[in-house]
């Protein structure tokens, strides 16, 4: 599980995990999508940060067995909380199954579309998702343990919108939003 993993592709393209790996880093053209399938395989991060990142493009992590995860951060886009890097041409994340443990942040020009799959958040410092860059929930879980809340929304640049999905933070606020970030709720349940 020492493997890291670099997905550089300029046409769209599918990658199955056979085994456990230690991080992924996609790296995609603009207009290329590429999905990962986790394949009931788990991504370690046994480094201590970010095991799965999307830099560029849209890509799609599904899980066809239902038991992966991945175990330590989920990063979309290149972090920055003030102006965003034009060279990392505003990736897509689509979330369509997995558990993803730790956090899952969403920076500054980066969309996260979560369609299935659970963020267990377990960080004492950072909530479940942290967001400084666009976030659909139209499904999926989300819940945190350790006393932050469940979704953080960021910055003027920041924005939620919640269609579906559940967010389940009961010793603590599920969403924290800053003062200048949008939040949109037309469904779920926040709990």
């Amino acid at each position: 599980s020492d493997a890291e993993s670099k997905i550089t592709s300029d046409t769209s393209a599918k990658y199955y995990l056979v085994n456990d790996v230690d991080t992924i880093h996609t790296y995609t053209n603009k207009d290329a999508h590429v999905t990962v399938c986790l394949n009931g395989h788990s991504i370690v991060g046994s480094k201590g940060f970010t095991c799965l990142g999307s830099y560029a493009g849209s890509v799609t992590i599904a899980d066809c067995k239902g038991t992966g995860v991945v175990e330590y951060g989920l990063d979309v886009g290149k972090y920055t909380t003030d102006t965003f890097n034009s060279t990392y041409h505003r990736p897509v994340m689509i979330l369509e199954g997995g558990i993803y443990r730790k956090w899952t942040r969403v920076n500054v020009g980066a969309t996260l579309i979560m369609n299935g799959g659970h963020l267990e958040g377990t960080s004492a410092k950072y909530a479940s998702l942290v967001s400084y860059g666009m976030v659909t929930i139209n499904g999926g879980y989300i819940t945190q343990t350790n006393g932050q809340p469940g979704v953080r929304i960021e910055r003027k640049l920041g924005s939620f919108t919640m269609n579906g999905g559940v967010i389940d933070v009961p010793e603590n606020n599920g969403i924290y939003n800053s003062a200048i970030a949008r939040f949109y709720l037309y469904g779920g349940t926040i709990y």
